[in-house]
């Protein structure tokens, strides 16, 4: 794997092959796999493939930054929430802060960990003020830097 998170597609379909059961699989078939799934969790770029979000690697994938929408979102746990209020919002075991671009995408999130989530407001504007960086990794998530506290707001 390299800095980006990239690994080869020709790599990969031969340390896949090793797998029982998945003796026969193609670079063709992970191609199809990838570009098969709704939302997308990983992108091949040329002649190589990542993850786009969830890293639980020790060392740290490199995005390109970018300027994000003026609001994300994040949904969670009533009980995570009002420590995030006070104390920011951070990666938690991950290499990025995961943030969604509407309400909708951040409850349907949130309701992985409670079934009624909390959903907080991030004032991106401000938060890069602070020193975060955004990062695009699809149509409906964006990975950030942690966020202070100041940027955020309870919505629900």
């Amino acid at each position: 794997m390299d800095e980006d998170g990239t690994v080869g597609l020709d790599e990969l379909a031969e340390a896949v092959r090793t797998r029982p059961g998945l003796e026969s699989m193609t670079r063709g078939e992970i191609e199809r796999l990838v570009t098969a799934q709704s939302p997308p969790r990983f992108e091949i770029l040329g002649d190589r493939i990542r993850a786009r979000y969830g890293h639980t690697l020790p060392r740290q994938v490199r995005f390109e930054p970018a300027d994000p929408p003026e609001t994300l979102f994040h949904g969670t746990t009533a009980e995570v929430a009002e420590h995030v209020l006070t104390e920011g919002l951070q990666p938690s075991g991950r290499q990025y802060v995961h943030l969604s671009v509407d309400t909708p995408a951040a409850r349907e999130i949130g309701q992985r960990h409670t079934p009624q989530p909390v959903i907080l407001r991030i004032d991106t504007e401000s938060a890069r003020k602070a020193g975060a960086r955004f990062y695009p990794t699809g149509p409906a998530v964006w990975l950030s830097d942690p966020i202070p506290p100041e940027c955020i707001t309870r919505l629900e």
